[in-house]
């Protein structure tokens, strides 16, 4: 029953408006005489009341008034911080299903770079303990510039010189570890901790294990005994960030990611990561310096294409947003969340049909994405017009999360269009368990009982849902509805005007319009709105009921036409017998 197309973003754009009985009250006493309350006075008082209900646009409009008469009011700027505050932390939960900006995990590696080695020279004629050095000073060379691979055969090569030397037995219990031979690497790192309790090398070895291994506070503890040796190394600094951005400690997190870059400034994880730091610390200009520096340095790195994508979704500006992410869907094709974000930002753009290609293939990847079940059942449903494959994915949807207000409404409507009120009831009843403001769970049970006969009763659902939203234009339509099953022609008029005025092309609001109107005998009205719905989507039954009321209204050559395109292009309309009635008549 529900025409509004429901997205979960999306989903980042639902907003419920909501006017409390203490808002309309403020609004009756003002008018009511007491025209001692200054019209500052009014509308901060209806911004604090549209704030703590989360209506935070309505609050910001409220603030712009007294704004316009005072631009340098300070409790217009301290509860505006406060309002916007407060809307980008809703609108970021609204979007945590497919929109979210999020660290790199502790358990991705980091690559060893694929580097040639260079022939290991030994010069004979000097001291080997000499030669042992310069071997051991050029691996660390090797090591601080990421080369992984030639640092550990010259480490070797040095123990081969001198099998006795802790700092390049540590040195190589790093890079051990690096080659991915942790338990060696942690054997060598104890051996050299025994006899050298200081040797950074081996304290960066141990203290990397202690990070694969989730134990963040003594990776810690280990990478602060490296820095105090006077030795650093920039991956450290990376883990080091990552463990404090977890701990949400973001500005030890911002030291360490920035110190890491310093070590090696073309490591693009550390700009990435660098880039959420900032975004957690609301400094979204850095975040995206970042992200772009993390691009520059590598153009395949999908990560910060998301990210920046959200971003620029989360702002409103969706062509730059779909941009970044198209672009990380050159690079992760199998990222079934990537094209959850995609299609939620054509979806934005007003191109729904764009849109559902990626939901599909989002599913054909993981048939558990409770996001992309959902916006394709939508799609099916709205672009398509398919209810039964729409209800196909949205009861997959349902399977996973079955207590989602939203996705409990669209199914109950979906229900309610195939005439099984009962457990259509059913699910805007658990709808409402979940949140108790969803006004279209409302809207559903009043064209529920209009369809059990029971008109009286859904009068006061549809109300119900107009006083969470007054925009809802469904409840307008039900409304309409309502009147109409009650002979109240003219009332029903006036509430599907309402519904117009809240969206001009409602196809129902404008059908509601023409049988009204036709119920009146207003034939001329009732022709032009039948017309309107036709040419928006084409019935035989709107084709039957027009060329009634143009037959009645004396133009029988136009009614003919309408039968006569009735007979040719739906042969099988349940009511053909009275078409070719009618053209006999005629």
């Amino acid at each position: 029953m529900d025409e509004s197309k429901k997205k979960i973003l999306i989903i980042a754009g639902i907003g419920i408006l909501i006017l409390l009985i203490l808002g309309l009250g403020y609004l009756l006493v003002s008018k009511g005489g007491k025209g001692n309350i200054s019209d500052r006075t009014k509308f901060l008082e209806l911004a604090k009341i549209y704030m703590r209900e989360g209506d935070y646009d309505r609050a910001l409009d409220y603030l712009d008034r007294v704004f316009l008469e005072n631009p340098n009011d300070p409790e217009v700027e301290k509860l505006r911080k406060q309002i916007t505050q407060m809307k980008r932390k809703k609108e970021e939960e609204l979007a945590k299903r497919e929109l979210t900006v999020k660290v790199d995990i502790p358990k991705e590696s980091i690559p060893t770079p694929q580097t040639k080695v260079e022939p290991v020279k030994v010069d004979k004629t000097k001291d080997i303990k000499e030669e042992a050095q310069r071997l051991l000073k050029e691996g660390i060379n090797y090591l601080k510039k990421g080369d992984i691979n030639n640092a550990h055969e010259r480490f070797e090569k040095s123990l081969e010189l001198n099998g006795n030397d802790n700092k390049a037995k540590g040195a190589y219990s790093y890079t051990t570890y690096k080659k991915g031979n942790t338990q060696k690497a942690l054997q060598l790192a104890n051996e050299v901790l025994s006899s050298d309790p200081n040797n950074p090398y081996a304290h960066l070895t141990k203290g990397s294990i202690f990070y694969d291994n989730s134990d963040y506070e003594k990776a810690l503890e280990e990478f602060e005994k490296v820095i105090s040796s006077g030795e650093d190394d920039y991956e450290m600094r990376y883990k080091m960030g990552i463990i404090y951005y977890m701990k949400k400690m973001y500005e030890d997190a911002k030291r360490e990611f920035t110190k890491s870059i310093e070590l090696k400034p073309d490591f693009e994880k550390a700009h990435y990561n660098l880039g959420l730091t900032y975004y957690a610390l609301n400094d979204i200009e850095n975040a995206k310096k970042h992200f772009n520096n993390a691009i520059s340095i590598n153009p395949t790195y999908s990560k910060p294409y998301i990210n920046l994508g959200t971003i620029h979704y989360l702002e409103g500006n969706y062509e730059k947003a779909l941009e970044y992410l198209l672009a990380a869907y050159k690079y992760e094709k199998q990222n079934d969340s990537l094209l959850v974000k995609i299609g939620n930002t054509y979806d934005k753009l007003g191109q729904p049909e764009k849109a559902m290609p990626y939901y599909a293939m989002a599913v054909k990847i993981n048939s558990k994405n409770f996001g992309a079940l959902y916006n394709l059942g939508n799609s099916y449903l709205f672009v398509k017009d398919d209810p039964t494959m729409a209800r196909k994915y949205i009861e997959m949807a349902y399977n996973i999360n079955k207590t989602d207000p939203l996705l409990l409404t669209t199914l109950g409507n979906l229900y309610l269009r195939e005439g099984e009120v009962d457990k259509a009831l059913s699910l805007f009843s658990e709808a409402l368990k979940a949140d108790n403001k969803i006004n279209e769970a409302y809207t559903g049970i009043g064209f529920a009982y209009i369809k059990k006969g029971k008109t009286s009763e859904s009068i006061k659902f549809f109300n119900k849902a107009l006083s969470i939203n007054p925009n809802d234009y469904n409840a307008y339509i039900g409304l309409g509805d309502a009147m109409f099953y009650e002979g109240l022609y003219n009332e029903a008029i006036s509430y599907y005007q309402k519904a117009r005025e809240k969206y001009q092309n409602s196809y129902r609001a404008i059908c509601g319009l023409a049988k009204s109107y036709a119920k009146k005998a207003d034939f001329k009205n009732a022709i032009n709105y039948y017309k309107e719905a036709i040419s928006i989507k084409e019935t035989p039954d709107l084709l039957f009921e027009l060329a009634v009321v143009l037959e009645k209204s004396g133009d029988k050559t136009s009614a003919k036409e309408y039968y006569q395109r009735i007979k040719e292009k739906y042969p099988n309309f349940d009511r053909i017998d009275l078409v070719n009635k009618a053209l006999e008549n005629l």
